[in-house]
């Protein structure tokens, strides 16, 4: 069994016990609507119900992220499409040492955003596509811009600046192709 097959089952266990845990009876906390603020203006009903129409394995497989190793899959699989058959997942990773090693370096930012077109094609469902540029997209990938440390945004104490820095490393990944950023990131 691949290492791949492994991490799935285990992860799918774990989640499902989870699920079974949290499934038992209602606990009374005391705790009553009329002492709970009210959201105002925002309707809680929700509003795509696609999910109800989801198996078991669809609905697990949405709560995981997986790392890309597309050569991996596809030597595996034969196709992204058997793959995400097979394991429907709700997210990829978009792990950067996997792809700077690409020849020609000029080719690696094309492969990427194909790598993830071509992923989120094969699923039934919007992916999540994510990465942690802690310093910037331009961190990793040259094309794009060089930010500073974060620990440099505390120094200049200019909150417009932290959001300056967010909003450029969302606008360079996003066109990448990434959708959500791990980040920003309190490593000391």
């Amino acid at each position: 069994m691949s290492f791949f097959k492994i991490r799935i089952y285990s992860t799918s266990l774990i989640v499902f016990f989870l699920l079974i845990t949290a499934c038992g009876e209602k606990k009374e906390t005391g705790i009553t609507d009329s002492i709970l603020p009210r959201a105002v203006g925002f309707d809680f009903t929700p509003k795509d119900t696609t999910w109800k129409n989801l198996t078991i394995r669809e609905k697990i497989g949405q709560t995981m992220i997986i790392r890309v190793y597309h050569k991996d899959h596809l030597k595996e699989f034969g196709t992204v499409e058997n793959m995400m058959k097979k394991y429907p997942v709700g997210g990829l990773f978009i792990p950067d040492w996997k792809f700077l090693n690409h020849k020609p370096r000029t080719d690696v930012i094309p492969n990427i955003r194909r790598t993830i077109l071509e992923y989120e094609n094969a699923s039934r469902f919007p992916l999540i596509i994510t990465e942690d540029f802690e310093r910037g997209v331009g961190s990793t990938y040259y094309e794009y811009t060089h930010m500073p440390v974060e620990m440099s945004l505390g120094a200049a104490n200019k909150p417009e600046l932290s959001e300056k820095f967010g909003n450029g490393i969302a606008k360079e990944a996003g066109a990448l192709g990434m959708n959500w950023l791990l980040h920003p990131v309190a490593d000391l």
